[in-house]
């Protein structure tokens, strides 16, 4: 176990989930990475992260105005998304070549608490764009809020380092691109109980943007499975010990 018993067995008697990225700062990186080559697993390749704007190629041949527009409902959605499906699905039938626009629908459907249209756009936005990577990224994170993650895997073809999907990039990724991609691998990898490769994921995205919403989600998926991990090997103990004195 690389994080603290303590912390987490205290969090387990107050019956509440300790701040992960407190938790997790004591955790010994290179111990991590000494694990995994220890296992021969190789940790993910070096890459090169950027916030200059990447626009997708489909994306960069639509009208200026176009553009601005659903940069703002990209800003603007996250408070009122039921105020933008309308218009963005009149993109998407305009523009039906755009994987952009159906990565924003699906998003939107998202925020609106709508489970089924979400499930349909990127089903849509998987098959027509098999090589867009958000596309793979939301597919497997729907697998993986269910609890499936043979099918995440298979979302995410069975590739778990960003140069597998994109070799022609020669290392450089959007910061975006790095933390959608890391932070639902590591979901994927705290989901089959493999913490340290959770873990290694955990690290890139946290390093790339400690507040961004997505670097938050492996470092709490990773402290529930081991916490419930440690519960579970407490009341284990208790019950032998309870057995031993009848």
């Amino acid at each position: 176990m690389y994080i603290n018993p303590l912390e987490l067995i205290q969090a387990g008697i107050q019956q509440t989930i300790p701040d992960p990225e407190t938790v997790l700062k004591s955790v010994d990186e290179e111990r991590v990475y000494a694990d995994l080559r220890r296992k021969k697993i190789s940790p993910p390749s070096a890459f090169i992260a950027t916030e200059e704007p990447k626009p997708e190629e489909n994306f960069a041949r639509l009208p200026t105005s176009v553009q601005d527009e659903l940069t703002d409902i990209h800003h603007k959605m996250q408070k009122t998304p039921d105020a933008f499906i309308k218009r963005i699905e009149e993109f998407k039938s305009r523009y039906p070549n755009v994987p952009y626009i159906y990565n924003l629908l699906a998003n939107t459907y998202k925020l609106a608490g709508n489970p089924s249209k979400y499930l349909d756009t990127i089903q849509e936005e998987h098959r027509r764009f098999p090589e867009y990577l958000f596309g793979k990224t939301h597919l497997a994170e729907y697998y993986l809020e269910r609890e499936k993650p043979e099918s995440a895997a298979e979302a995410l073809e069975h590739k778990f380092d960003i140069n597998e999907h994109f070799p022609s990039a020669k290392g450089k990724f959007h910061i975006s691109e790095i933390i959608s991609f890391y932070s639902t691998v590591g979901f994927y990898f705290a989901a089959i109980d493999k913490p340290d490769r959770a873990l290694a994921c955990y690290f890139i995205v946290n390093g790339c943007k400690p507040d961004h919403p997505l670097a938050k989600r492996p470092g709490m998926i990773i402290v529930a499975q081991q916490m419930r991990e440690l519960m579970g090997k407490v009341r284990g103990a208790r019950g032998a010990r309870g057995k031993g004195k009848r």
